[in-house]
């Protein structure tokens, strides 16, 4: 990799000093006193194996109670949330059997559903004015805090049980990540099967998916989507969704709505490009989003009928009666909700006790009839870490142990003020669905999806009022009857299938025909081929004519092609005709079972067949070269010594020659610039386009014969053009910039700057070996998107590899996977082989821009102490060093040169984005092709990678050679500066 973009998200910043070690890590967060009180948060004694300690019991509990009382989001809503927690204290103390000798106090925060604020109130918590020991935090109103909270309580320092009444985000659930937090909320993403249900019920198979920007909305609503299109996954029904990720002013929390706005504009377009899609829109955020959504779908005029909406947890906003806008504008919202019974009569006498305290204590009021569902969740909250702790004392185990207090609620099963509460291994909560329908601004229950009776779903659909909805639009039609086929869509559907019938025969006959064609052409260019002996393509080895070819050659994947029909017998003549065999799978190898490096390809999985094109002339250039090799192997000992292939290929290579040409079928090829391989100007895009794409295989062949390579190690001409051409094969073309191009590229850079170093001659050839082979394949099989991508996007490559380096083992293994299938080196003894393919994944590994710093910094050790060419890891700290600068020669290349390079790095870039955006990932401005700024970008990378890493190569080297480069990379860098918009 030669390009990576770092990113840094804003929890990660406020905690950065929480991953440290020692005292210093949450040094600032440590209670004064913590010393002398004899509090000790106890290790996790049960991964230890010993009996725990018995901590003799703290007769007061205090929980730190953190809720919203300030924000526009609960602000009346969390009074009532405070006092049902008061609530449920009051009840554990009053139960005089339940715990005998504790007594619960409260500590109340504001968290303002703010990661700022959160933080600054858990501390506060936790370094208290009353120097009280925390025992617990109840509560906490939104996921951006509780993920916070959930990593800081988890801390051995602090080991506190998290228990929340509200907070929803996926990642919550991770144990890993936040072992002692638990929660009476359900998950967003466990609504996701009750969704899929009322989908199926009303045979909607395409629906509209519109989030909140917030990072943790994001990844749900993408995990919903993965569920809700995969029948296999859901096991219920298949859906096309499609995905819109919204923004929220947070300057309109009075609900004003300035249609001036861009967050306004923005969402008009997003709400257009639905109605050009879907009927039915699920809307996921927080009550102000939905109401944000809704407003502006009914000022689009999308309550007529012809939609339908579909939200979570809507049922907790506080909604305004009087305010006829709003209420028009959620008429008929299909709402999902943990099903909980209001006329309960405990839940009536719930709700009436809880008003009492909020007189009590003279909180803003709700004017709701009864306490929100909210509340009660809060309400149990303390309910549930009581019983956890209860759990401890009657085990005779450490009260203190938060991890362990969160484990043993794993399991927990009660009928709760919020319903039937069930607690799984993730310390989630597992809960019944109840449908609700907003009616005149009352939710109405008119259905219920039951968890605990198989995932089984009850609706009234006569008893829904859609938005605005007619009669005659039922909703098993969908809106707009678009779900429901008449005689005339059957019809166009079956003309449809025969027009694409007809161009699948149409492109088969076509294909036949060009294959015919082929064919003819054969005798004509083998003709010309011998009317002119003097003069060829390119001087490259391949099959000889007269000599039987093996049958597996032509039937594996990355077999030496001559763009013939060959038919699946041996044959002597390979021009002969036959259909050419079809490859079961890309990527197949055919090696010793037992070696898992060589099954590499193997085990990342069947792919599809490779489509790419192949044009005649890449075709006709290695058939053109047939000539050369015949006509050198003159002698029977030539035809089993190697050697003498290179020595006479290398004599005839390098000697000097004039530019020649040859027409066959695609225009006309110059082949000189070849020669100019040692020449730092040398211009691999021009090769690239000279050979149509295939400047990789004629590259490399080049330098192993200018090293000297295939006398040294007797390399099997065969084996070589196998491996060139695997690899080609494994790079892919539609890369803009991480192609086989690039490998060339690099490849040839890294000859010029061994080239010319004053002692080339140190290095063994095993090392030239390997560093050639290293450079070709150092982004084979890359997938044309960074580490951060693959990572997000949970790519199997991530699974395999780890999120550590995982384009670089990727290729690496893969490039040792290629070689040991070619045989390249296979009649190396092993110790050589395994110096060798050590070597090659030793050099692919250092060009990961994330260890850029510690290679460089070797470096600079190693010029400090003193470098000893006869010290091999001295040698292999240059090596790096060397393909480290020969992955960026991009940069330092003549500026005609440099600027096409650059506009394809960033081509790559910014296709990454384009793909972000489909998946509403978070964008940097260098991946935004409509952010990002060109002259900036580049600079930036010379200014801070390239040109610091030249100029400390060109300092260990000392030579004009490379003072040379370093001037053409401040030439390009002053250039780059005048750019305002790339060439074309």
């Amino acid at each position: 990799m030669s390009w990576v973009c770092f990113t840094v998200t804003l929890p990660f910043l406020i905690l950065g000093s929480a991953v440290l070690s020692g005292h210093l890590t949450l040094g600032f967060l440590t209670r004064a006193g913590d010393s002398e009180s004899g509090y000790k948060v106890e290790s996790k004694l049960k991964d230890a194996g010993s009996n725990p300690e018995v901590v003799t019991p703290n007769h007061t509990i205090t929980v730190a109670v953190l809720t919203d009382i300030s924000s526009s989001l609960y602000s009346t809503t969390g009074y009532e949330n405070l006092a049902a927690a008061r609530l449920a204290i009051e009840d554990i103390n009053a139960d005089k059997s339940f715990l005998p000798g504790y007594h619960f106090d409260m500590l109340f925060k504001d968290d303002g559903c703010d990661m700022e604020v959160g933080l600054k109130a858990l501390t506060n918590a936790y370094d208290n004015d009353e120097n009280k020991k925390i025992n617990a935090v109840i509560g906490i109103s939104c996921s951006v805090v509780c993920e916070l909270a959930g990593y800081l309580c988890a801390t051995d320092q602090w080991n506190i049980p998290v228990v929340s009444h509200s907070c929803s985000s996926d990642d919550l659930s991770k144990t890993d990540k936040y072992p002692t937090f638990a929660r009476l909320s359900l998950s967003v993403f466990k609504y996701t099967n009750a969704i899929i249900a009322v989908c199926k019920k009303f045979e909607w198979t395409k629906v509209g998916l519109m989030v909140n920007n917030i990072d943790w909305y994001v990844k749900t609503a993408g995990k919903m989507k993965e569920l809700m299109t995969d029948k296999e996954k859901n096991g219920v029904y298949g859906i096309q969704v499609f995905l819109e990720k919204f923004y929220y002013d947070d300057e309109d929390d009075d609900g004003s709505m300035d249609e001036s706005s861009d967050t306004y504009k923005l969402l008009v377009e997003q709400l257009n490009r639905m109605k050009q899609k879907v009927r039915v829109i699920i809307i996921v955020g927080y009550a102000r989003d939905i109401i944000f959504v809704l407003k502006t779908a009914k000022k689009q005029g999308m309550n007529n009928g012809h939609f339908a909406f579909l939200t979570q947890e809507f049922i907790q906003a506080d909604l305004k009666k009087d305010d006829k806008e709003l209420i028009q504008s959620i008429q008929g919202v299909l709402d999902l909700e943990p099903l909980l019974n209001k006329s309960d009569p405990n839940y009536i006498s719930f709700s009436e006790r809880v008003r009492k305290i909020v007189d009590e204590k003279q909180y803003p009021k709700t004017g709701k009839d009864v306490a929100n569902l909210i509340a009660a969740q809060m309400y149990d909250a303390v309910w549930l870490y009581a019983k956890s702790l209860k759990r401890a004392v009657d085990q005779n185990y450490g009260i203190e142990d938060g991890e362990w207090l969160v484990d043993s609620m794993t399991g927990s099963k009660w009928n709760g003020m919020s319903g039937e509460i069930r607690i799984d291994e993730a310390g989630d909560r597992l809960g019944n669905v109840q449908i609700m329908n907003i009616q005149s601004g009352d939710f109405k229950q008119v259905g219920t999806w039951w968890m605990s009776k198989n995932e089984s779903l009850e609706l009234s659909v006569e008893n829904i009022a859609w938005p605005g909805a007619p009669e005659e639009h039922p909703a098993a039609c969908g809106r707009q009857y678009e779900l429901c086929e008449t005689y005339s869509d059957a019809v166009a559907k079956i003309t449809l299938m025969a027009l694409v019938c007809m161009a699948f025969l149409f492109g088969l006959s076509c294909t036949v025909y060009k294959e015919e064609m082929t064919i003819s052409l054969l005798p004509k260019c083998f003709a010309m081929l011998k009317g002119n002996r003097q003069g060829g393509l390119l001087d490259l080895p391949s099959l000889p004519l007269d000599k039987e070819i093996p049958r597996y050659v032509f039937e594996r994947r990355g077999a030496i092609s001559l763009g013939l029909p060959t038919s699946p017998k041996p044959r002597k003549n390979i021009c002969g005709g036959g259909p050419r065999p079809r490859l079961s799978r890309r990527g197949g190898v055919s090696v010793d079972v037992e070696d898992v490096e060589a099954k590499y390809l193997r085990l990342l999985g069947d792919t599809e067949p490779s489509t790419r094109k192949t044009s005649t002339i890449t075709q006709f250039t290695v058939k053109t070269s047939l000539k050369d090799l015949r006509r050198m192997q003159s002698t029977e000992s030539d035809m089993t010594d190697p050697g003498v292939y290179a020595g006479r290929f290398k004599r005839k290579m390098s000697a000097p020659t004039v530019t020649r040409h040859r027409q066959c079928n695609d225009g006309l090829v110059e082949w000189s610039q070849l020669n100019r391989i040692g020449f730092w100007d040398f211009d691999t895009l021009s090769i690239a386009r000279i050979t149509k794409g295939r400047c990789l295989f004629y590259i490399g062949f080049q330098l192993l014969i200018k090293h000297d390579l295939f006398e040294e190690f007797s390399l099997d001409v065969m084996s070589v053009l196998k491996f060139l051409n695997l690899l080609e094969q494994h790079y892919e073309p539609e890369n803009p910039f991480h192609n086989a191009t690039h490998a060339a590229d690099v490849a040839q850079a890294l000859h010029c700057l061994l080239s010319n170093l004053r002692s080339i001659d140190s290095f063994e050839p095993k090392e030239l070996l390997a560093s050639i082979l290293a450079a070709l394949a150092h982004d084979v099989n890359h997938p044309g998107v960074n580490q951060n991508f693959l990572i997000k996007t949970a790519s199997h490559l991530m699974k395999i590899n780890g999120n550590t380096s995982l384009l670089e083992q990727h290729h690496s293994k893969v490039a040792k996977s290629l070689i040991k299938e070619s045989g390249i080196i296979s009649h190396l003894t092993l110790t050589d082989q395994d110096e060798i393919l050590q070597t090659v994944e030793d050099l692919i590994m250092a060009t990961d821009m994330a260890q850029h710093q510690k290679y460089v910094n070797n470096m600079k050790a190693l010029m400090v102490s003193g470098y000893d060419s006869q010290n091999p890891e001295h040698r292999r700290v240059v090596l790096r060093m060397a393909m480290k600068c020969s992955d960026l020669c991009n940069t330092a290349r003549p500026w005609s040169t440099c600027v096409q390079w650059g506009k394809l790095v960033l081509e790559e870039f910014w296709r990454q984005g384009d793909e972000e955006k489909k998946m509403m990932f978070d964008v940097t401005n260098m991946f935004d092709r409509d952010q990002c700024v060109p002259s900036k970008a580049l600079t930036g990378f010379i200014d801070y990678i390239a040109e610091p890493l030249f100029t400390l190569w060109a300092d260990f080297c000392d030579t004009s050679f490379t003072r040379d480069i370093c001037r053409l990379i401040d030439n390009n860098r002053s250039h780059w500066e005048e750019v305002i918009t790339l060439p074309v």
